[in-house]
């Protein structure tokens, strides 16, 4: 079916274009999209693009009436279809005046190729300076992956602020038995649940090195990255004085044990730190260590009481 449009003259009281009515969405509560276009009986339907635009005019047939195509400040960049200009709904699902190249906002109208409005602001400088700005144009893009996630931004924080200073003077102790303070660096890592892991390097001539990795995402504050950086901390340790790669589960429980009293297990106490403790190693040495086939709780119980 092919309909051929006419250019409609408006009637502000009623939205009614001679004997052409519009549907717009019921479910917001100010009218922001047209849904339907009611030509004499002759239904259309509109879709949106992501930015509310509307994109395409199709008729109950499902060809398609009118299609669009914009720039980033409105104006259109192609259009084709036997409605593409009889249809008044366009840029930001507004009123398009086809000779002006302008869009109707209620109260001003916008310039879609000069990207401004063409009057003053109605209340003046309380808007801005610039009267006739319709855009602040912020940068919000990251184009090039660059910019860093507020969850990165709090790791790198804990590096400059902890790791300099306290966590690094800590690692010093065990520089009588050669080993050399970890590399720590923040990243994404593939398990989202992951917090942090640690891991042996040959940096150093006698492989007495590692490297601790903090996992951007799964800490959710400075506190947890500071929490998580001696956790893995503990883990470097206990990697350089047991100067091996692979761990026995006996190993890796005491390292667990270890790791949680002194990270998110440090102020509690009593029973209740225990129980922190023991909880935290058993499902570590679950997901992470080399005790498959091993009674986890009996070795983490155990590495408990020698490190106590």
């Amino acid at each position: 079916m092919t309909v051929t449009c006419k250019l409609p003259i408006l009637n502000p009281n009623q939205l009614t274009y001679n004997s052409q009515l519009f549907l717009w969405d019921p479910t917001e509560p100010v009218a922001t999209r047209p849904l339907a276009w009611n030509r004499d009986g002759e239904i259309a339907y509109y879709t949106h693009d992501g930015n509310k635009n509307v994109s395409e005019v199709v008729a109950e047939n499902c060809g398609v009436e009118a299609h669009y195509e914009y720039a980033p400040f409105g104006a259109i960049m192609a259009q084709r279809g036997d409605c593409a200009v009889a249809n008044p709904w366009r840029f930001s699902s507004e009123y398009a005046e086809e000779d002006t190249a302008t869009v109707y906002y209620n109260y001003r109208h916008y310039n879609v190729l000069g990207g401004r409005w063409l009057s003053r602001d109605l209340i003046e400088e309380i808007g801005g300076v610039n009267l006739y700005m319709a855009f602040s144009n912020g940068d919000k893009i990251d184009e090039k992956g660059l910019r860093d996630t507020p969850e990165m931004a709090n790791c790198k924080k804990v590096l400059d602020k902890i790791w300099t200073s306290e966590a690094k003077q800590a690692f010093k102790k065990s520089a009588a038995k050669g080993c050399q303070p970890p590399d720590v660096n923040c990243a994404c890592c593939n398990d989202e649940k992951e917090k942090g892991r640690t891991e042996r390097t040959n940096r150093s001539a006698n492989g007495n090195s590692s490297a601790i990795t903090l996992c951007a995402g799964a800490n959710s504050d400075i506190a947890g990255y500071r929490s998580t950086l001696k956790h893995e901390l503990q883990h470097a340790k206990d990697a350089c004085e047991f100067k091996k790669n692979k761990l026995t589960c006996e190993e890796a429980a005491a390292s667990e044990v270890r790791a949680y009293s002194v990270s998110s297990c440090t102020n509690l106490s009593g029973d209740a730190k225990s129980a922190c403790v023991k909880n935290g190693a058993k499902e570590s040495l679950r997901k992470f260590g080399p005790c498959a086939g091993e009674n986890i709780s009996g070795i983490v119980d155990s590495a408990y009481d020698a490190n106590k």
